[in-house]
């Protein structure tokens, strides 16, 4: 079998030409790290997916990388992504001629046990919660860079700490990472540089090889050139459209590529004087420019501008109809819970009449292909992704794009959150020159770069990390700082009916649809009022402890009586808003620090039995991952003592 029938069989496409090279088909190239430099809407998932599937499944390549590991900024690009491997696997399965028995086995044991999705709150079932047990299988992993980021540095968010080493260790060997939509990973691509550094250094050697790949439209080389991440003297390998892709009308990259966008700047700006009233002056204009029959996406860069958009659109006012139907009218941001996010979600992926009220939440992963897009200022990188979200499939001769300047005034203007006033001003800049935002008028701007000072992880540190002993207040080494940017933190909350003495050992931990991110800034503010009532479960005492202050990453239960939340519109911090708890019988019970179920199995094995069975199944788990001379002779006395 050839790649390209490989590929087609996975997807239902043939490869664009770039997708051909990344597999290195041409010239059966090694695994190594590199930059991959594609428009939005051509398929980059698919080609580094498939190039790994290929690579190490079908050609069974030992010199490409035994786990696939994915990481990305947001939850919804997660299960996007998991959404899309799984078809692709099962794709193949279906077909398999012209595979060998051992890809199709390989193939087999990933369509029961990967995906493994790592992000906060989610259950993995029974086949993919043990993957850590089978070193010497193929695996892919798809999580958001907190689960997966922590577990590359030995503090895994969301697990059991007694597992800390299993997933450090299986992430940071034999593994090819993928860092997607890096423009919205902040701090978490400088962390995967210097952690790409210390795998390729000699003094920390590795087992197998273990490349990043670095996936964005508007990634700047310099962002992965840190202190101990130092470019070869040829640079960085960057995967881009080939001059024939770019050049040739009749094919599709060509068309993408070329797709029209016109773009002007709205008649009206968010300016200190008007914030009041700029939500319905937004809503207006955006019914204005809506064609029936086709989406309008209007992006804004806080979740409560595009709440009060939202409103001033779907709500009615005395004695009058609402601006639109409110059927067709969507709100998508990161402060839902799963099932009130998708009804969203649903709307904005169906067909005909329908406008999406959206935040930062649709830069990215997002397939839709809006006629008409209403954008706020924002940093030139995220602008470029936000146009990707307009005439993405080409279908539209006429699509159009309207930026809504924000007028900040001084450097940390209120106004400019969650960015800084400079970064809205580069990007002004070259909004003011441009008239069509198509990828090919894209390729050729250069906007600087905002220099950004952020916390580099060095070697020293990463030795700390080893040790993971709590410190005297069971506290441990605050990562948080190498996982997100500073306002960059999350926390997620719960809500339960929760009886008058507080909760009881027996409350059961969250499950997935259950949860809300909430901004460390505003978690702060709402736990912090004297009348809210918040648990946190202490894994040492075994029992939830009463919370008045939030930290990164933490989960928080909350009555339904503290409020905060409104199904339409997600997560609000007014305490008069109050949510429906979700019921979820099913979810596991907690787990301690001292929690050791496997010894009470009650099965009796003497010390010998155990030995040689402990001896037997490293000799297995070394045969398959051909793990022989001085590692394996050091595996087999280990077992043996």
């Amino acid at each position: 079998m050839e790649y390209p029938d490989f590929f087609e069989r996975a997807t239902g496409n043939a490869p664009y030409h770039y997708q051909h090279e990344l597999a290195g088909v041409n010239a059966e190239a090694p695994c190594t790290s590199r930059l991959i430099d594609i428009p939005t809407g051509l398929g980059k998932t698919a080609a580094v997916v498939l190039a790994w599937l290929w690579n190490r499944v079908a050609l069974q390549r030992e010199d490409w990388p035994r786990r696939l590991v994915y990481c990305l900024p947001m939850r919804t690009l997660v299960e996007q992504t998991e959404s899309e491997v799984k078809r692709w696997i099962a794709n193949l399965l279906n077909n398999p001629n012209g595979l060998s028995p051992e890809a199709q086995n390989d193939l087999k044991w990933l369509s029961e046990r990967s995906p493994i999705i790592l992000m906060g709150g989610e259950e993995l079932d029974s086949e993919r919660k043990e993957w850590d047990l089978y070193p010497e299988k193929p695996a892919i992993l798809i999580g958001t860079q907190d689960m997966l980021l922590s577990r590359a540095l030995n503090r895994g968010y969301s697990m059991s700490r007694y597992r800390w080493p299993m997933h450090y260790a299986l992430l940071n060997n034999d593994c090819l990472w993928v860092m997607d939509e890096t423009q919205l990973m902040g701090v978490g691509v400088e962390t995967s540089t210097q952690m790409d550094g210390f795998r390729h250094d000699r003094k920390m050697p590795t087992a197998g090889c273990c490349p990043t790949w670095w996936m964005s439209a508007t990634l700047f080389s310099s962002r992965i050139d840190t202190v101990d991440h130092r470019p070869p003297e040829a640079g960085w390998p960057v995967v881009r459209l080939s001059d024939m892709e770019r050049s040739d009308p009749n094919g599709r990259p060509y068309e993408l590529f070329n797709a029209t966008k016109k773009v002007f700047r709205a008649p009206l700006a968010l300016t200190k004087a008007n914030k009041k009233e700029y939500p319905a002056r937004i809503a207006q204009f955006v019914k204005e420019k809506h064609v029936d029959g086709t989406l309008t996406l209007v992006v804004v860069n806080r979740v409560s501008r595009a709440q009060e958009i939202h409103d001033a659109l779907t709500t009615a006012m005395k004695g009058q109809q609402p601006l639109y139907d409110p059927q067709r009218v969507g709100l998508i941001h990161s402060r839902f819970r799963r099932k009130d996010r998708e009804k969203g979600e649903r709307l904005m992926q169906a067909d005909g009449d329908r406008i999406i009220i959206a935040t930062q939440a649709v830069e990215a992963g997002v397939d839709v292909s809006a006629r008409v897009l209403i954008t706020e200022l924002a940093p030139w990188a995220s602008l470029v992704q936000r146009f990707g979200r307009c005439n993405r499939r080409a279908e539209y001769t006429d699509a159009e794009i309207y930026w809504v300047d924000i007028e900040c005034e001084g450097e940390k203007d209120e106004l400019a959150r969650p960015y800084q006033s400079g970064e809205l001003g580069e990007a002004r800049k070259a909004m003011l020159t441009l008239t069509d935002v198509a990828p090919a008028k894209l390729s050729e701007m250069q906007v600087p770069e905002r220099k950004v000072i952020r916390p580099v992880i060095r070697r020293r540190e990463l030795i700390d990390l080893f040790d993971t002993t709590p410190d005297i207040c069971g506290q441990d080494i605050d990562i948080s700082r190498y996982i997100r940017d500073g306002n960059d933190t999350d926390v997620q909350i719960f809500w339960r009916n929760v009886p008058v003495d507080g909760p009881t050992p027996e409350e059961r931990v969250p499950a997935p649809d259950e949860l809300c991110r909430v901004s460390i800034g505003d978690a702060v503010k709402f736990l912090g009022k004297e009348e809210i009532r918040a648990w946190r479960w202490d894994h040492v005492e075994k029992r939830w402890a009463k919370a008045d202050k939030a930290l990164p990453g933490a989960v928080y239960l909350l009555d339904t009586k503290a409020g905060g939340y409104l199904e339409q519109l997600g997560w609000t911090g007014n305490v008069k808003d109050k949510p429906t708890p979700i019921s979820h019988p099913e979810a596991p019970a907690h787990e301690a620090n001292e929690d050791d179920r496997g010894t009470f199995i009650r099965q009796w094995e003497t010390l010998a039995d155990h030995t040689a069975n402990v001896v037997r199944t490293l000799e297995a788990i070394l045969a398959t991952a051909n793990m022989n001379g001085q590692v394996g002779t050091a595996l087999t006395q280990a077992a043996w003592w």
